[in-house]
């Protein structure tokens, strides 16, 4: 099983992107067999995006607001 243990986005003016770093967990055990592997793929899914808007707007009020 995968583990996502971080993420983050940057936009280009070609696509936005998602970076993700993350842990594979043995199943049985629930030993991490493997750690820090990453993945960067461009996202396109108008849900997805809506998602990402989404935490970025409740980190800038957090920022913003306190």
């Amino acid at each position: 099983m995968n583990k996502v243990t971080s993420f983050t986005y940057f936009t280009t003016p070609e696509a936005t992107f998602l970076s993700t770093t993350y842990s594979v967990v043995d199943e049985d055990s629930g030993e991490v067999t493997d750690s820090n592997r990453r993945e960067t793929i461009s996202v396109f899914d108008s849900d997805a995006l809506a998602d990402i808007d989404s935490i970025k707007t409740y980190l800038e009020g957090r920022v913003n607001n306190g």
